[in-house]
């Protein structure tokens, strides 16, 4: 075994005559494997995070969010020294220099690509262009892919986790003031959360964690930004029916006997579905003359909206069998409905 030392890198050639490979290694104190690393992800057929990572030997690290990221343009930051020796390793013993990408030749198609390309210290570039879609023998590839992103710290930048965050005027505290402006806000933390809405004296407004988002968005956003009635619950009423629509995705629910009172602090919407009585935690973020808002702790949205003769049509009349009358007014529905299945 010889070890050639190239100066003017600072590299270490550590030649292995059984293997006939040369392998780079960091023998020397300051010096370096790599000048860089660079990690690209294609697009695809679909919403497939579209990007490009670039890791410097010294610990900087560029990225570039294109399509379908939580940061989408040109952002950068440092990572430690203990992650670039980690990094050192991870070529190495991966051997990535030599590796040959060998794919079976059976693919899926409408696949990203996910494309790592190594300078090193010495000139050599490596270059491995790996089709998601490729039948391997065996997932190293992709191990050693998900570690190098792991290391350089992209997660948030690829998808961050997102909650939902009530923020309301603090004079809506305040039982004489009959009427106050309130957001319910989606960030990944409070500043950016003020940010979103351009507040500056955030010391006037109380903030609520109410939970995480669970919709497919990846930027902030401004779920809610409405007036709403401080004590104004007497607009809900229980001898009426009303509709639930659940998370915008086409879940209707018919709602009978509606209630909220609180709890612990916390707001409670129970009502009965015709079928059972349903009964949540959460938060009433808005009243209105046709309805509520409320979120779950779940981070569930719910919009309650009274029931019209009109949707009851468009979205319930096709799903139920006989039985039902063709109802003339809002009126006559709503007592229909209580009469079958509250009062009996």
């Amino acid at each position: 075994m010889i070890f050639l030392v190239d100066q003017k890198a600072k590299c270490v050639f550590q030649h292995t005559w059984l293997f006939d490979t040369i392998q780079l290694t960091d023998k020397l104190g300051g010096s370096h494997l790599f000048e860089t690393i660079m990690l690209e992800r294609t697009m695809c057929y679909g919403n497939c995070p579209i990007y490009r990572v670039e890791i410097y030997h010294n610990g900087i690290v560029r990225w570039e969010g294109i399509e379908f990221v939580s940061k989408v343009g040109s952002y950068s930051w440092k990572i430690s020294q203990e992650k670039i020796k980690k990094l050192h390793k991870l070529l190495l013993d991966f051997d990535f220099r030599t590796y040959d990408y060998q794919p079976t030749g059976l693919i899926k198609t409408d696949h990203p690509s996910c494309i790592t390309t190594v300078r090193y210290c010495d000139g050599f570039k490596k270059e491995i262009n790996h089709y998601l879609g490729d039948e391997l023998l065996d997932e190293s590839i992709t191990v050693l892919e998900t570690e190098i992103e792991k290391l350089a710290g992209t997660r948030k930048y690829i998808r961050q986790p997102l909650y939902m965050y009530r923020i309301i005027h603090r004079q809506a505290k305040k039982l004489n003031d009959s009427v106050s402006t309130g957001y319910v806000v989606v960030a990944n933390n409070v500043k950016e959360a003020f940010d979103l809405l351009e507040l500056t004296d955030t010391h006037h407004w109380i903030v609520d964690k109410i939970g995480k988002d669970t919709s497919d968005k990846l930027q902030p956003y401004v779920l809610m930004r409405e007036k709403y009635q401080v004590g104004s619950l007497a607009l809900i009423r229980n001898d009426l029916m009303y509709f639930v629509h659940l998370n915008e995705v086409g879940n209707f629910l018919i709602a009978l006997d509606v209630q909220i009172y609180q709890e612990a602090e916390k707001d409670v919407l129970t009502f009965f579905d015709t079928n059972r009585e349903r009964r949540f935690h959460g938060n009433l973020t808005l009243i209105h003359a046709e309805g509520f808002s409320f979120v779950t702790e779940r981070g569930d949205n719910m919009e309650v909206c009274i029931g019209t003769v009109d949707t009851f049509n468009r979205n319930w009349r096709r799903q139920l069998e006989g039985g039902v009358p063709d109802f003339l007014t809002d009126e006559e529905m709503h007592h229909w409905y209580r009469k079958r299945f509250i009062i009996g």
